[in-house]
């Protein structure tokens, strides 16, 4: 969809909803282009992109800072959009090798899939498919023919390389079209393309496909067949539930035969692989080995969640906690077990993923999107034609610091050269720079404090404060304050709240012992937890709010006591989370904007929080916000649909801030001085 068509969506819907976008105009075209990203800006590597303007000197005012009393906004009128910023990355949940190309799949913050294209992983191109594919279904992308199939529910073909694709079924003998949606396996052996179909529950069929034709090869597959592998006469199977078991057929069986293997490892599914001799059989119990498929051997215990056959190695992994990936020399291997040699390690493993062409490995890893082994220094390299989704943002006196979704940290000194910052097992949920230091608060409810020593940055020790999730971090004069709202477990006695409660801290939170939990009397989920949940926090000297199970509080005395402040409209919290919640001080007074069943609410208060009128009330709006600032007498609205939001009036009209938006959800806005960051889903921008 264009700005234009989105800008034209928003207003029409916005209308029928009550809420006008006043002078809404037409916004740049921001759709990603093919190759939207540098490859290499992970931990030291140099981006391609220019921002001269990143590496300037920056004041010292905080986010929205209440004494600041200029009449005039900090933004310029004609302040544009810079590029997207921000560590390469992202999350991949599909990835092959075919016809001499790498093919990734990615689904974006908004549920939408794409297929990625690459010769080698030095560039990558998003591949425009038929709307019929769902790309998130793709099981397999293989070469046969000359042609490239993308297989899965709604199976493409692809002559010219991946560039364009053109539906096609799989014709039975009957003069049928094979049901796709039962396929779960499609594999290559001597030139033959072989696909296996199965209902849930009922035996496999295979089949051999040769142009449109799949021709009936065996239709007594065990159940739940996954892999196939192909070598001579013998063919073998793994099957997919728990057991993972693994059988064989050859000229001398007639029925598929359960295959010997290490009864103590025969556990979950099996990849398998073919080379010019033997089959191999990999999962994390390891790697096995037959030249007959009725027997297997173990050649090596190290895990094997991943593999891929690479020249005359199989390259696999990976070895947690380090995550190495490991590979053993296949030309060497007689039998028995073999000498493993051990390639780079990475950052992480989740959601791992492996692909090699037969001239490069290519990897995926979960926020660190593509990665490329380069053989000669046992190292990944960052190919990612996407930036990692950045969660929350802040910047110290000469550092620029981003928490990605996955929870990680990174920090660069010009906006270019990003850095992973070490953090060990902890995952950021929210992150705040204040008085030069960097506090987070984890996605488990510890805070950590990253301080500046002679070394570097140095993490402090983790100070547990609830089991919550992480509503807001706020800085002011030297005392902390954080919320949490309470974390839904689900299990099979219904939902139950954990976790909750509002915390401060004195003395810059150096030492475990400055905090304490306050706001004990704020209402309660449940009578029997005593962590009340709290949906936001806002401080200012003297003041303290919250946004509270039924209502908005106040405390003008360092939290001991709590009053309730009067409002227009009824409260309402159901649906009410810790990303639905925003409190913020403009020149205009307080506002307070809830996310919640009944829809938007934007509220103002003119005395400090004692009572609060409606601006806004929507019940239907259009924009999912996501994010609240002031800057001067303006709000700036951060949404999931339609980028940033401004409002001259307080609230009452809104209009987009600026043109050149990417086309991505705002997670978090950052005024500082004269220059707003914007933390999206496709990486940083900044407007000054």
């Amino acid at each position: 969809m264009t700005a234009r068509q989105t800008t034209t969506k928003l207003l029409v819907m916005l209308l029928a909803s009550g809420l006008w976008l006043a002078g809404c105009g037409e916004a740049a075209d921001s759709s990603p282009s093919p190759d939207p990203a540098p490859h290499s800006q992970e931990e030291g590597a140099t981006s391609q992109e220019s921002d001269d303007e990143t590496s300037r000197p920056r004041d010292s005012q905080t986010d929205s800072d209440p004494d600041d009393t200029a009449s005039d906004p900090a933004l310029a009128a004609d302040a544009e959009w810079s590029g997207v910023l921000g560590p390469a990355g992202g999350t991949f949940t599909g990835l092959w090798a075919a016809g001499g190309h790498f093919f990734a799949t990615q689904t974006d913050a908004r549920g939408d899939s794409f297929l990625w294209r690459s010769d080698a992983g030095d560039s990558w191109a998003r591949v425009e498919l038929p709307d019929e594919l769902i790309v998130s279904q793709i099981i397999d992308v293989v070469a046969h023919e000359g042609d490239l199939i993308l297989v899965g529910p709604k199976p493409l073909r692809s002559s010219d390389g991946g560039a364009s694709w053109q539906p096609f079924d799989f014709q039975l003998e009957s003069g049928e079209a094979l049901d796709a949606r039962e396929l779960t396996a499609a594999r290559v052996f001597d030139g033959e393309l072989y696909v296996v179909a199965g209902a849930l529950g009922q035996t496999s069929t295979l089949f051999r496909v040769s142009g449109d034709q799949a021709t009936l090869v065996d239709d007594t597959l065990p159940a739940g067949t996954v892999d196939l592998a192909v070598l001579g006469q013998t063919m073998v199977l793994s099957q997919g539930h728990y057991a993972g078991r693994l059988f064989f057929k050859n000229a001398q069986t007639l029925d598929w035969t359960p295959a010997q293997t290490p009864e103590s490892h025969a556990v979950g599914a099996k990849q398998l692989h073919v080379d010019a001799d033997s089959i191999y059989a990999t999962s994390e119990a390891g790697v096995w080995r037959t030249d007959n498929g009725a027997t297997f051997d173990v050649m090596t215990d190290q895990p094997a969640r991943q593999a891929v056959i690479h020249g005359d190695a199989l390259v696999f992994g990976p070895l947690e906690p380090w995550n190495y990936v490991m590979s053993i020399d296949l030309s060497e291997a007689s039998g028995g077990r073999v000498e493993v040699e051990y390639l780079g390690g990475m950052n992480d493993a989740e959601s791992f993923l492996l692909a090699s062409d037969g001239s490069e490995v290519v990897s995926s890893v979960r926020d660190h999107g593509l990665q490329r082994l380069n053989f000669a220094t046992d190292a990944w390299e960052q190919i990612s034609p996407t930036r990692r989704p950045v969660a929350d943002f802040a910047d110290t006196a000469d550092s620029y610091w981003l928490l990605t979704e996955a929870g990680r940290i990174f920090r660069s000194t010009d906006a270019q050269r990003w850095e992973l910052q070490p953090i060990g097992e902890h995952r950021g949920a929210r992150i705040l720079a204040h008085h030069d230091a960097v506090f987070m608060v984890t996605q488990t409810g510890d805070f950590v404090a990253l301080r500046p020593g002679h070394n570097g940055w140095a993490m402090g020790e983790p100070v547990a404060l609830s089991e919550g999730t992480a509503s807001s971090v706020v800085g002011y004069d030297d005392s902390l304050l954080v919320s949490f709202a309470p974390r839904i477990l689900s299990g099979r006695g219904g939902s139950t709240p954990v976790g909750g409660g509002l915390f401060l801290a004195e003395n810059r939170a150096e030492h475990w012992s400055d905090w304490n939990r306050i706001g004990e009397e704020l209402p309660e989920d449940y009578d029997y937890r005593q962590a009340p949940p709290v949906y936001a926090a806002h401080a200012e000297d003297g003041l303290l709010l919250v946004v509270a199970k039924d209502g908005l509080y106040r405390s003008v005395d360092g939290g001991e006591s709590w009053a309730r402040g009067s409002l227009e409209q009824p409260f309402d919290s159901s649906y009410l989370h810790a990303e639905r919640a925003w409190l913020a001080r403009g020149e205009q007074g307080l506002f307070a904007l809830t996310m919640t069943a009944s829809g938007m609410h934007l509220r103002k208060s003119d005395d400090n929080g004692e009572s609060w009128r409606t601006v806004v009330r929507s019940p239907d709006a259009s924009v999912t916000p996501s994010a609240l600032v002031t800057d001067g007498p303006n709000l700036l609205l951060g949404t999931w649909e339609e980028g940033v939001l401004v409002s001259t009036d307080g609230g009452e009209s809104w209009q987009p801030l600026a043109d050149g938006f990417v086309d991505a959800p705002v997670r978090g806005l950052h005024l500082r001085g004269s220059t707003l960051w914007a933390a999206t889903t496709d990486g940083v921008m900044h407007l000054e």
